[in-house]
């Protein structure tokens, strides 16, 4: 009779750094460095006429951005991922998903605002 275990139950240690959660929280982080270097949002792309930067963070904050923090949150809440994680790795997702919530608040009204107004 073989005792091998179930790999979830088996952890030497836990998964220390949830890579996966980090890596979908990646465009909002991508998005927010982006906003900090790119003023102003009013000028035009060089190869387009019709489309602004502040038109392209929009579509990028109300779109692409918060379907990534949701797979986020919805990967980082499996019942499998946080048993494979240990107490640091789930501080650190939960930090990392709470500051991604606020930046993809933050830069959506934001871009909301400089469309807008």
């Amino acid at each position: 009779m073989s005792t091998t275990a179930n790999p979830i139950e088996r952890k030497p240690g836990g998964l220390k750094f949830p890579r996966s959660v980090i890596f979908l929280c990646s465009p909002t982080l991508v998005g927010l460095i982006l906003f900090a270097f790119l003023f102003p949002l009013r000028r035009h792309l060089p190869l387009t006429t019709n489309w602004t930067y502040s038109d392209v963070f929009f579509i990028w904050c109300v779109l692409i951005a918060p379907l990534s923090t949701i797979g986020a949150i919805v990967l980082f809440f499996s019942k499998e991922y946080r048993q494979r994680q240990n107490s640091f790795g789930k501080i650190f997702g939960v930090l990392i998903l709470v500051v991604t919530v606020v930046v993809n608040a933050y830069l959506a009204y934001t871009m909301w605002a400089a469309v807008y107004f």
